[in-house]
């Protein structure tokens, strides 16, 4: 099926081949070679109108991107192109992932009955060895040696019967320099058919591989691009820009602003945008058939695997401590030795001072191992219980502990000790003693010219090389701080002793043991070299798997397919190329059910991975065994897959909303970062336990750098189970009531909405013009919409009820834990002082004793810190707390002119834990506005609305003025409160009685068309909600919907960008011929986050006035300036632009009274007319558009819309002028 965002727009692209080409069936017959029974036989529905859609493509010199869902038919697909291919006498050149693939791509080409290509003559597999097999096993073709390889590289050739050419993307990873592989492989790709398989893999653009085969794509003649998850990351798009993407003015960096600035919703709109242009579409399974279980621990494994993973975490804790003493060691040896010469000497290369391997850097890759350990006996016993229903287990693995126990291997063979076979006493303590034993050794350059030395810091004497001593500086510190390691380190050997020795040190091996045991085969598709295999508590045999050469891969998938073998563990080794599906051809059409308990940090692998048992021509669906672990920071997983999905859906089906984990909140972005600061502000000694430095922290997150959540929910493996548990209670609730607030004022941070509101259309008008035939290039139109909602009015005597009803609720008779009285917030403010002074205390304590001098002092400070914002926090709870009581009027921001005034209804309090969050203080509010009825908040919003609304009015103030408004001013409309004793004459209670109410008609502005472009309108305005919404007829569009108090004709009036040389040059001419003047101002709009993250501290906002370009025209001449203001921490990060300097004309910025000015272009009339202008114009544009500098039109300039719009026509009439010199003349 096709997922519901891409319906219409592929219907509409299959709806062109059919008039440009006629019957699709015929169509792609013809270009085959196939009569219609032979199409019929090779190709489902859905395959045929790929490649009508890829071949239309082919003709339109346009890039195709096929991103149907793993199991779809993707392969089939290829082949068929290839077909095409060889019948047009191009070379087809098929880059896949993994070797394995060849075989699959080769039996599907010899279905389409070119079988005879399949040879040692007509295919060349790069990969030298490489053997391509039939489905029997039998050999058709064998990768050329190494050496008839570097033969043809270099004679630069290609064997003159090679039709066929395969190849991985790693044949892709060197260099392309002049004699080498990579220079042979894009020379051959000259007018050749380029089908690249799981293009996601080189989409990056920092690789020799992203580099190569871009290079190969720009060579081919045709490209189709083959990924289920064809653009893991908007950054990766630019490969493909031979579909319409590369149409986008500005380029790569122009769409990457674009993405950015239009978040979750831009990146939505471009598989849109594609499909509807016929250069992508996606099918998938219909996986609301699949079955998706949630899998409880048991009763008897519950309380067990909470103890086991208590047992580690307290070992884990007193590991991080020995680190943060080790990195606090090396840390103040380092600063107290360093000298100016060893700067250079580090960039060199060399390793100076002391060094050492930080535990929490490795700490996401030990938890899966930990979680995947302490359950898997619960694990096992679910297999069993899904083997005895007479299922078909599979196991899905990210982690197998090859690397450890290969480590264990390679210690037996250093001591001459064959491991085939040895047994060792070995536990999971032990495993961890080493880790610590790692920590413990640090890496010293003594200084004295004697070398770098590997030191254990408990005993550096014994491990000092004969002659050599450590320096005196060193001898001290460790001094210092060796008893604390020491009551470390027995702290934690008390630790392991408490850790059981029947939790597995080999997970994978203990499950597969448990499952045989109960009398069922497994196998298993992992890669893996060793297993190890438990004979005692603590004693482990070792040997060497027998079923793990490659070779072996297919007996395994077939034992498994036909019933001999019952159930199945693979990771991403078995991700791709292999079919474990209940599939109507193979003997054992049993339930697969996959166990996701362990899942790659990969979306691409974990999507390929679930297709494996989804499949075409499937007997049943499978089912998804999803696990709700007793230990809660096993969430972590299932949120990062949660998000991983949703980003993926954004980039290949148009959409966010994702099914599987839906119970788990999407933690892991900027809101998660946001709630995560807050919540180790307010929780310094989880912080302090964890190693998390708060400062450090802020500083990231100003510059831009998330992931905060991602290490705080990474290190919580940490704390005991119930520590967890609050920790994550805590983050979830405090991040719904963030994301409630952001949509309650109508604000859709990470996926858009879709609105069933069958809509008529009551006028349109064109906001920007059709620049060529492209959607991409598509015309944006403010469309006037009118509809019908059905909305419920609150009545004066129902809003009277609700009142009472929850003033009770705040009782202790009510169920409330204490008695909250009318203004709660007062009843509890001594306490919330009380534990924010006290927070303020701890945080300095632990974090910004260093940097300041005073908790006074640290409150002052211009510079964002903790304690400053523990003490706002503390100044917000004193100004509300008066005022904050049921029935309060309260104004919010809703992206509308106007603040919204409701009234507050109920009061839900924070947990007795949490007082001091304003939160996890949550307010129901109610308005007799139309689309506000009802919803519910956190104090933070009101909070900061009214903070927002008082650096507004700051902001217009002349300098020197200061607001007089207090924060409560802004928040409460006092007259507007809701009286404690029912008046249904009070004028608070009448607006209610007087709202409309049931069905009402109501019209509201939509931006249309170019999607993408809508949004960044959009965007500029800082109005709009992204969605997809429906028509009268019930058709499915996409647009941006504008506020209920939008002035669509002001949007008429605003500023025009002026993105485009040709653009600029001509709105410079008619301004000049519209009114002469001595010189014009154009205002310049700077990207707040580029200067942010070039400047070293965040002053105030930049205005508008700061920056602009000055025109003069002196006769027949002009000349271009840009004035910033003189001030560096303003402009320094754009006057040290060496590159802006180096396209301007003048030799550098010169003072011009307060502000520097730099001359950038000058032209004459001449210059104009011959297309000079647009070319000494152009890159100084797109420098400016690199450093987040935009160039607009004036404000009162009403006319540039219209200019714009006329340019833009007269180019799509005659787009060959979009690439002349010379900028096409606007009528009169």
């Amino acid at each position: 099926m096709v997922p519901l965002n891409l319906a219409s727009p592929v219907r509409r692209a299959l709806e062109k081949v059919v008039a440009e080409y006629g019957d699709i069936d015929q169509f792609v017959g013809e270009r085959l070679g196939f009569d219609i029974d032979g199409l019929i036989d090779r190709f489902y529905a859905e395959q045929v109108d790929a490649l009508a859609l890829a071949l239309r493509c082919v003709d339109n010199s346009r890039g195709f991107v096929l991103g149907d869902m793993t199991g779809i038919g993707k392969g089939r697909v290829l082949a068929g192109l290839a077909r095409y291919g060889v019948r047009q006498d191009m070379l087809v050149i098929f880059v896949t992932d993994r070797p394995p693939l060849f075989n699959s791509m080769a039996r599907e080409i010899a279905v389409m009955g070119t079988h005879h290509l399949i040879n040692q003559q007509n295919l060349l597999v790069i990969n030298s060895g490489e053997v391509v097999t039939s489905e029997m096993g039998d050999e058709l073709c064998r990768g050329l040696p190494t050496e008839e390889v570097r033969e043809l590289v270099d004679r630069g050739v290609v064997p003159d019967d090679v039709k066929l050419v395969f190849l991985t993307h790693s044949q892709l990873s060197h260099a392309a320099t002049p004699g080498s592989k990579a220079e042979w492989i894009i020379n051959m790709s000259r007018g050749s058919l380029l089908l690249i398989d799981e293009s996601h893999l080189s989409a990056g653009t920092d690789s020799h591989c992203g580099r190569n085969l871009r290079a190969m794509r720009d060579n081919a003649r045709a490209q189709v691009f083959s990924s289920a998850t064809f653009a893991k990351e908007a950054k990766n798009l630019s490969l493909y820009s031979t579909t319409d993407l590369g149409l986008i003015p500005g380029g790569e960096v122009a769409l990457l602003d674009q993405l950015q600035r239009g978040g979750a919703a831009a990146q939505e709109s471009i598989p849109v945008l594609l499909a509807e242009e016929g250069q992508y579409v996606r099918r998938e399974h219909d996986l609301s058939q699949a079955i998706y279980r949630n899998l409880d621990a048991s009763p008897e494994h519950f309380d067990v695997i909470r103890e086991r993973m208590d047992a580690i975490s307290r070992a884990l804790r007193h590991m991080l401590a020995v680190q943060s003493i080790v990195s606090g060691l090396a840390a103040r040896y380092n600063t107290g030795t360093r000298n100016p010469g060893e700067t250079a000497i580090e960039a060199a290369g060399r390793t100076i001072g002391l060094q050492s391997n930080h535990f929490s850097s490795g700490i996401h890759h030990f938890t899966s191992q930990a979680l995947l350990a302490v359950q898997a006996d619960a694990f096992a016993d679910a297999a069993i219980a899904s083997l005895r229903n007479n299922e078909k287990p599979v196991f899905m693995f990210k982690s197998t502990m090859d690397a450890v126990i290969g480590d264990m291997a390679q210690m037996l063979m250093e001591q001459d000790i064959n491991p085939e076979g040895a047994r060792i006493e070995t536990s999971f303590a032990q495993v961890l003693r080493r880790m610590a034993e790692r920590a413990l050794k640090v890496r010293l350059d003594a200084r004295n010219g004697r070398g770098t030395f590997l030191i254990n810091l408990l005993d550096p004497v014994a491990q000092m090389p004969r002659g050599a001593r450590a320096n005196d500086v060193f001898t001290a510190l460790l001094d210092r701080v060796q008893l604390d390691l020491q009551q470390e380190m027995i702290a934690f050997e008390q630790a392991l002793e408490a850790i059981p020795n029947d939790v597995p040190l080999s997970p994978i091996d203990h499950i597969r043991e448990r499952i045989e045991a109960a009398g069922y085969s497994v196998g298993e598709l992992t890669g893996r070299t060793w297993k190890l295999s438990r004979m005692s508590p603590t004693e482990y045999q070792l040997n060497r798997r027998t079923d793990g050469h490659k070779r072996q891969r297919q007996g395994i998938i077939n034992a498994y397919n036909s019933g001999a073998a019952n159930a199945l563990m693979l990771n991403k080794v078995g991700a791709t190329g292999i079919d474990l599906h209940a599939d109507l051809r193979f003997q054992d059409q049993r339930l697969r059910n996959m166990f996701m308990v362990d899942f790659d940090d990969d979306i691409n692998v974990v999507m390929q991975t679930m297709g494996r048992v989804y499949r075409a021509n499937q007997a049943q669906p499978p089912a998804y065994s999803m696990w709700n672990s007793p230990i809660p920071v096993s969430r972590r997983p299932m949120a990062v897959l949660r998000r991983k999905l949703a980003n993926l859906m954004a980039q290949t089906r148009g959409s966010r909303e994702v099914d599987a984990a839906d119970q788990v909140p999407d933690l892991f972005n900027w809101v998660g970062d946001e709630v995560a600061l807050d919540y180790l502000r307010n929780n310094p000694d989880i912080a302090r336990r964890l190693d998390i430095e708060l400062g450090r922290e802020e500083e990231r997150l100003r510059n831009g750098n998330g992931g905060l959540v991602n290490r705080l929910t990474g290190l919580a493996l940490l704390l005991p189970c119930d520590a967890q548990e609050d920790l994550f209670d805590d983050l979830e609730d405090a991040y719904v009531n963030k994301i409630e607030s952001l949509l309650s004022r109508g604000i859709s941070p990470f996926h858009s909405r879709h609105l069933d509101i069958k809509a008529a259309m009551v006028d349109e008008v064109e906001v920007e013009a059709r620049s060529g035939s492209s959607v991409f290039q598509a015309p944006v139109s403010l469309r006037k919409l009118r509809y019908e909602i059905d909305v419920h009015a609150f009545r004066s005597d129902e809003l009277a009820q609700i009142l009472e009803r929850n003033r009770a609720n705040l009782t202790v008779a009510g169920g409330a834990s204490q008695e909250f009285g009318d203004r709660p917030l007062e009843v509890v403010l001594d306490a919330v002082r009380a534990t924010l002074r006290e927070r303020q205390q701890q945080t300095f304590d632990l974090f910004l004793h260093e940097r300041f001098g005073s908790i006074e002092e640290a409150v002052a400070s211009e510079h964002d810190n903790a304690v400053a914002k523990s003490e706002q926090t503390l100044n917000a709870f004193e100004m509300i707390a008066p005022s904050l009581q049921i029935g309060a009027a309260v104004q919010l921001d809703v992206g509308r002119d106007a603040p919204l005034v409701a009234n507050v209804v109920g009061i839900f309090p924070a947990r007795s834990s949490l007082l001091h969050s304003l939160v996890s203080w949550e307010v129901q509010l109610v308005s007799p506005d139309t689309e506000y009825r009802s919803f519910r908040t956190g104090l933070d919003r009101l909070v900061t609305d009214a903070t927002s609304a008082l650096q507004r009015e700051k902001a217009q103030l002349a300098e020197g003025e200061d607001v007089t408004r207090t924060l409560a001013d802004a928040m409460f409309v006092p007259e507007m409160d809701l009286p404690r004793v029912y008046d249904a004459g009070h004028p608070a209670y009448q607006r209610y009685d007087q709202a409309a109410s049931g069905k009402l008609e109501i019209e509201r502005f939509m931006l249309c068309g170019n999607l993408l472009r809508a949004i960044e309108i959009a965007r500029s305005e800082s109005k709009g909600l992204p969605c997809s919404f429906t028509l009268a007829d019930g058709t499915r569009e996409q647009g941006v919907l504008m506020p209920a108090d939008y002035d669509g004709v002001a949007l008429l009036r605003r500023p025009v960008v002026l993105d485009d040389a040709e653009l600029a040059v001509v709105v410079i001419r008619r301004m000049h011929e519209r009114k002469h003047a001595k010189s014009y101002q154009l205002p310049v709009e700077v990207r707040d986050s580029v200067v942010e993250n070039a400047r070293p501290t965040l002053e105030s906002r930049l205005s508008a006035a700061d920056f602009t370009v000055k025109v003069t025209p002196t006769g027949d001449n002009y000349a271009i300036e840009l004035h910033v203001p003189r001030a560096q921490r303003k402009s320094g990060w754009l006057v040290k632009d060496a590159e802006l300097k180096d396209l301007a004309v003048g030799a550098d910025w010169e003072k011009a009274g307060g502000d520097l000015k730099l001359a950038l272009v000058r032209f004459s009339l001449n210059d104009i007319r011959s297309g000079r202008a647009v070319g000494l114009l152009d890159p100084v544009l797109r420098r400016l558009t690199d450093l987040g500098v935009s160039v607009k039109t004036p404000e009162k300039l009403r006319e540039a819309r219209e200019w714009k719009n006329e340019f833009l026509r007269q180019r799509a009439a005659a787009p060959d002028l979009a690439h002349a010199p010379q900028a096409p003349e606007l009528g009169a």
